[in-house]
């Protein structure tokens, strides 16, 4: 349990929320640990996750197959997600210095 002022009032209220924070601090952000995710990229992501899911449903594809396949589609996007991370850190560090 959290006690919260709101800003310009003297009422305070108690919230329940994780200690996460699934949306951060700014309530336009979806990030588990500080990352710069936007709600609209999580909701983009979910609607191919359940797309994908329920065409290999359709297809008639055995469910460890459809597990084993939704396991590999999150490590794609893991890898990926902190490939574009890494390479973006690089190139922000690297301006500075040439000037």
């Amino acid at each position: 349990m959290e006690l919260v002022q709101e800003p310009g009032s003297k009422r305070v209220s108690a919230l329940l929320r994780p200690r996460c924070g699934l949306l951060g601090r700014h309530p336009k952000r979806a990030a588990l640990s500080g990352g710069r995710g936007k709600v609209f990229g999580a909701v983009v992501g979910t609607i191919i996750f359940a797309v994908i899911a329920n065409l290999l449903s359709l297809l008639n594809v055995s469910t460890f197959l459809q597990d084993a396949f939704r396991g590999a589609l999150i490590l794609v996007a893991v890898t990926l997600a902190t490939v574009h991370f890494v390479r973006k850190r690089k190139t922000d560090t690297a301006e500075p210095a040439a000037k």
